[in-house]
């Protein structure tokens, strides 16, 4: 019995280590997302103040917030046209790309 007790505690010990290490692997995650992610004013330059703001209202307030959603998600939750999704996309896309270059 004390055998299966000691077991059992170990068992519990070693899932609780297991769910504790992924926590701490998906806040790192999430900060270093959040490091590489760009506020979208800081796009003002380059893409239309009205098209920003039709992203913010949908809760889009960064570049992956926006890369990371379907073209046809955006077309269906803002009232922007297909072609300026797609030019907004390409600007973000730049960027990135150009982060990875250097």
């Amino acid at each position: 019995r004390r055998a299966r007790r000691k077991n059992a505690q170990k068992l519990q010990e070693a899932q609780l280590k297991t769910i504790i290490e992924q926590e701490v692997q998906n806040v790192f995650k999430d900060l270093e997302e959040d490091k590489l992610d760009i506020d979208l004013d800081e796009f003002k330059d380059e893409i239309e103040d009205w098209v920003i703001d039709e992203l913010k209202r949908i809760g889009c307030y960064t570049a992956l917030s926006v890369l990371n959603l379907a073209v046809d998600d955006l077309l269906r939750r803002t009232e922007l046209e297909k072609e300026t999704i797609l030019a907004v996309r390409q600007v973000l896309d730049s960027e990135f790309s150009a982060d990875e270059e250097e």
